[in-house]
């Protein structure tokens, strides 16, 4: 098993890690308005993340990436197809807690419900949002973020 940090770094790990290493579903949404995609920054990281995040147990995917758009961005939004666009797996240390997770990440092609942007709840200093941006997508490279929302990236961009 080969894990990696968001940075996409090989971090050996020690038998007691390995015997840790949990599942974590999460889902994150693609969202284009006007040639631009929403894109967030974390706290741990200079790289860009698409909004999303981990899926709470009882959670359907639907309303998990509602909660975790609306609490990154401050925008509600709605799913535009069940299906997910673009499915991976990948062996990730998890930045804040140092857990090894086997993630596996869905991701949904995603449109505004509103145009009103309410108070993101995990924005701000000491949050877990840093930035909330709008990054022209032709101007984009696949390099600006987390390598592993990187494989999706270079799909949408066609780069």
């Amino acid at each position: 098993m080969e894990f990696r940090d968001i940075n996409g770094n090989i971090v050996k790990l020690s038998k007691a890690d390995k015997a840790r290493v949990s599942w974590r579903p999460s889902v994150y949404g693609f969202l284009v308005k006007d040639g631009h995609m929403l894109c967030v920054k974390q706290r741990w990281s200079d790289k860009y993340s698409l909004p999303g995040g981990g899926m709470k147990i009882g959670e359907n995917i639907s309303a998990s990436l509602k909660r975790e758009f609306l609490e990154e961005t401050g925008y509600n939004i709605e799913v535009t197809k069940k299906q997910p666009v673009y499915a991976t797996t990948t062996l990730v240390i998890s930045p804040v807690s140092r857990n090894p997770r086997h993630a596996v990440a869905l991701y949904y092609e995603v449109m505004l419900k509103s145009n009103k942007q309410k108070k993101a709840k995990d924005f701000g200093d000491g949050m877990e949002i840093k930035e909330i941006a709008w990054k022209k997508m032709a101007d984009a490279k696949a390099s600006d973020f987390l390598y592993f929302h990187r494989p999706f990236v270079k799909l949408i961009l066609k780069k």
